[in-house]
């Protein structure tokens, strides 16, 4: 008996309604899917005009009955089998707990398992005497405490045929029908079994609970965001007051007005987060009790209810679930818990200004970095060899750009070998630079942090590629010599070639270049298919051409790479530098050199011209002996960006398409390009 009033108790807590704090009486279930006694509800309804209104005590939804009438609501089942099973654990013979079978409401002794019937002394004696029903198997109420809250279910039976049960839904008219209602009511109707079209919306109604629990999950994680921000804020405010007394400490007197002020303001910024933070946990946290209502309300359902009480409010319930799992809270934190103390030294005089309270601090999570002088927070392919330049630059929490230095940026690098720390700059400015210089090919880590805390992107990964120089020669009287690996290039004149054909001289040992019209096989390289190697050139690009240039032996089609390179010699009037574009024939072969996209490049925009090649001219100019010129080529986005490192000068080339490489052009004995830095 103690077991069974302990779990009497426990459920009692449930059965209380929100309004009148009495157990529940005809309990009804809002769409909401909140429940309220049904004399509190007709409580609740203010009349407007030809419409009734009821505003739910806990999530404030609206709900309008038709002539004011609480009874089109459903009733709760599930509160109602509940009561039953407190009266069944009590042993109580009144209320929600009596006889199914008579009116006497005498206590029921036994469960009729086969009819779902609670039974009275005298209806149990009848029922074993009874030639239907003498075969049924009885239980005794302990029996049925045993067997759990489906002891309470009991069936469904029609209001127009007496003694005929709910066995069939109608599909056509949303509602459970019996046989009798089929041939009349329901003919021609699609009707279909409880037990199957249970199962098929009990399918539906359990997805859609349980994305309701991720929105419940999600809710939760919200609110414990929000209660961790509340004691980030108390704890550094804490630090920062600590910081104003420690500063405070060795100054004279005359600052203990302007110390109470500050920590004033502290208390202040750390009251309006707070009080912030407060109404987003309140609304959060009704939210979610919403939400959890609105599941354990389903949860039960299942659990307490029957086929037909269930189907009779899986619209609402269905309903209800969507509306919560398209509602959109407010999850992150609405205040952060940056609270600093500033101070800097002045004289005496200044001391009525002296410090600053602030939540403008550096966010990891705002701050970005900068390969070289191309985009930000991209990653580019770079040249194996040549030294990596990265600028951090430190952002607030709304993304304006600091404009002071002083904070813990760290960076290493993974070779796949090993990780080297890196050693950053502070520029004093709000930016923080580093470099890095991969040695061998393959796949490289960038971890950048601030206080433990991933910058945007961390960590980046980028490819580091190996590639040379490529030289061919029109009809002039010199040659490209290459050097140090074939990654420097310089033009020569009057030095030796071999002439192919139409008078290209490929100078790389190795490769004969074939006359006009034939082409060159290219080999795939790594980065799947973004990039390729082709050994020679292929058929003139222009007829008028008397000048030797330079190309990569890679050519790039997709992803994003990066290069640097020197320029010594005539650079202001001759020498050109760019990209240019290889148009694929059949069978992969390179079948020609099509557009050039060119800096500093008036001889050759006239060259070009002459012979219907498309140029596109840069306004990058005064360029020097001894620039060092970067190249950033983004083939997903098609555009390519130059910089020049002396004049700070830059210039971006959008629609760039197909297979490009880098060009250099040179016209000018001495003239040359090299990648070694």
């Amino acid at each position: 008996m103690a077991k069974a009033s302990s779990v009497a108790d426990s459920w009692m807590k449930e059965l209380k309604c929100a309004i009148c704090l009495e157990q529940y009486k005809e309990p009804r279930v809002l769409p909401c899917l909140h429940s309220y006694c049904k004399a509190c509800l007709e409580g609740l309804l203010p009349r407007e005009g030809l419409s009734w209104r009821v505003d739910c005590p806990s999530c404030c939804s609206s709900v309008e009955l038709p002539n004011g009438d609480v009874d089109l609501l459903p009733a709760n089942f599930v509160l109602n089998n509940l009561l039953s099973m407190v009266a069944l654990h009590l042993n109580l013979g009144r209320g929600n707990f009596e006889c199914d079978s008579c009116d006497s409401s005498d206590a029921p002794i036994n469960r009729c398992a086969t009819c779902c019937q609670f039974l009275c002394e005298v209806c149990t004696a009848a029922h074993k005497r009874g030639r239907g029903t003498k075969t049924h198997h009885l239980m005794s109420l302990e029996e049925a405490k045993e067997e759990g809250p489906i002891a309470v279910v009991r069936p469904s039976f029609c209001k127009e045929h007496e003694g005929e049960m709910h066995k069939l839904f109608c599909e056509t008219c949303n509602e459970a029908a019996c046989r009798d209602c089929t041939i009349i009511k329901h003919r021609d109707h699609k009707c279909i079994f409880i037990k199957d079209y249970f199962a098929k919306e009990k399918d539906i109604i359990t997805k859609i609970l349980s994305e309701t629990k991720a929105k419940a999950s999600t809710l939760q994680d919200a609110v414990s965001g929000v209660s961790e921000m509340k004691r980030n804020v108390q704890t550094h405010a804490e630090q920062t007051v600590e910081n104003v007394t420690n500063v405070f400490h060795d100054l004279t007197a005359s600052l203990n007005t302007r110390r109470e002020e500050l920590i004033n303001e502290v208390e202040e910024l750390k009251k309006a987060k707070l009080n912030s933070l407060n109404v987003q946990q309140e609304e959060l946290e009704m939210a979610l009790g919403i939400v959890q209502s609105s599941v354990r309300f389903t949860e039960k359902a299942f659990k307490h209810g029957s086929e037909v009480e269930i189907l009779n409010v899986r619209k609402q319930i269905s309903s209800r679930l969507r509306e919560l799992n398209t509602a959109i809270w407010q999850l992150e934190p609405c205040a952060d818990d940056a609270v600093k103390f500033e101070a800097d030294n002045q004289l005496k005089q200044d001391i009525e200004t002296f410090g600053v309270v602030t939540n403008v601090v550096t966010y990891a999570s705002a701050s970005v970095v900068i390969m070289g002088h191309g985009s930000e927070g991209v990653m580019y392919n770079t040249l194996c060899g040549q030294p990596v330049e990265f600028t951090i630059v430190a952002k607030e929490r709304n993304g304006q750009k600091r404009t002071e230095g002083g904070d813990l940026f760290t960076a290493c690098c993974d070779n796949g070998n090993g990780v080297k720390m890196l050693d950053v700059t502070d520029c004093g400015d709000g930016t923080y630079n580093f470099s890095y210089t991969p040695e061998h090919e393959g796949q490289y880590k960038l971890v950048v942090k601030l206080l433990g805390h991933d910058v945007v992107g961390s960590p980046f990964s980028w490819l580091v590629e190996k590639w040379h120089l490529l030289s061919i020669s029109g009809n002039s009287e010199g040659d490209i010599q290459l050097t140090e690996k074939n990654l420097t290039a310089r033009y020569k004149l009057g030095a030796s070639g071999l002439t192919f054909g139409n008078g290209f001289v490929n100078s790389f040992t190795g490769i004969s270049l074939p006359s006009s019209g034939s082409t060159v096989s290219a080999s795939s390289l790594v980065g799947g298919g973004a990039s390729k190697r082709y050994h020679g050139s292929t058929d003139r690009p222009f007829g008028a051409n008397r000048w030797p240039y330079v190309v990569s032996s890679v050519c790039f089609s997709t992803g994003k790479h990066s290069c640097k390179a020197k320029l010594v010699g005539n650079i202001q009037e001759g020498c050109s530098f760019g990209i240019i574009t290889s148009n694929q024939g059949s069978h992969g072969t390179l079948a020609k050199l099509g557009n050039w996209w060119l800096w500093n490049s008036t001889r050759m925009k006239h060259l070009c011209w002459s012979s219907n090649i498309p140029v596109q001219q840069s306004t990058i100019d005064h360029c020097m002996s001894n620039d060092v010129i970067e190249m950033y080529l983004d083939c997903d986005s098609g555009t390519v960006m130059m910089y020049n490192q002396r004049t700070k000068q830059s210039d971006i080339w959008y629609e760039v398409q197909g297979d490009v490489c880098p060009v250099f052009h040179m016209t000018t004995d001495g003239d040359q390009v090299s990648l070694l830095l």
